[in-house]
């Protein structure tokens, strides 16, 4: 039986109304659809002929917003997603063509945070499988950013909120791990001092750290270092090379000069692995070696 677009949004909207009560408030999809998964079901049984409409639907969602007829276009979408995921779902392939980074959504609610956007679950595939190679419980917003190596090997993805924190996860294809990249609570035993930059002229504290990436090495990657104010603004305060393979910071790079925690001295130590430089003749490398080491 072959319905037409009057009929089809005749079913939807009848059973949106059946999902999304008057008093309903802050719920996310799984919580409407669990008091009514037959309403849920007659929407989705109608398949892509309901794509159209559902679709229409979904586009006008609005952040912040906790009317009724919100949640319904909310419900919308999510109905739209699950019978066509593509739709809603970013894929990402690997320069090698080998793997695609997939970020699925898992809910579309964001007016319960009107700042993050719409949360993705993100997960490795491998194409030729069609497995998941790497899968990661994290949540990260749409608008963060992505960067494949140059040899497939790995991807780095930035995730954050806000003004409060930005860090940093890599995919690392052969061992199949997601690796957090240092942030503030290693990079401040390092140091050992806050990382907090005060601005005397203006009377604003820069305490959020942002863990920024910014290129790839063989085997390494090297992160910019930030600090913002709760509402936004900031400096760069330097930067690090973390190994990939013996997870550890290599180089640290601080303006010791931005470092000052309520006006109190920065005390910096840095860690390093030698040599840093490796020059053929071995006693011109051991004399430049020693000279960085002091």
């Amino acid at each position: 039986m072959i319905l037409s677009e009057a009929e089809i949004a005749e079913i939807v909207d009848r059973n949106l109304d059946i999902l999304v009560k008057k008093d309903t408030q802050y719920s996310l999809e799984g919580e409407c659809i669990n008091d009514h998964p037959e309403a849920f079901s007659a929407i989705v049984a109608l398949g892509e002929d309901a794509l159209p409409y559902l679709t229409e639907l979904g586009q006008n969602v609005r952040g912040y917003d906790y009317s009724v007829e919100n949640y319904q276009r909310i419900l919308a979408r999510y109905a739209a997603y699950t019978i066509q995921p593509e739709l809603y779902t970013l894929t990402y392939p690997s320069p090698d063509g080998k793997y695609v980074l997939k970020w699925a959504p898992t809910t579309f609610v964001t007016m319960l945070d009107p700042f993050m956007g719409t949360m993705y679950n993100i997960s490795v595939i491998d194409i030729q499988t069609g497995k998941t190679a790497i899968a990661c419980a994290e949540f990260f917003e749409e608008e963060s950013s992505l960067h494949w190596s140059p040899d497939s090997r790995y991807a780095a993805v930035s995730a954050g909120y806000r003004h409060s924190y930005r860090d940093v996860y890599v995919f690392y294809m052969a061992s199949g791990d997601c690796i957090l990249l240092p942030g503030e609570e290693e990079l401040e035993t390092l140091l050992e001092t806050e990382l907090t930059y005060y601005d005397a002229d203006t009377d604003e504290e820069f305490s959020c750290v942002h863990i920024l990436f910014d290129e790839w090495g063989t085997d390494t990657v090297t992160a910019r270092i930030m600090l913002s104010s709760v509402v936004g603004g900031g400096v760069e305060i330097g930067g690090y090379t973390y190994d990939l393979a013996k997870r550890e910071i290599t180089q640290l790079v601080i303006d010791t000069m931005l470092i000052v925690s309520y006006a109190e001295p920065a005390a910096v130590s840095i860690k390093a692995s030698y040599p840093i430089i490796d020059v053929p003749d071995a006693a011109v490398n051991e004399r430049i070696n020693e000279q960085i080491r002091e």
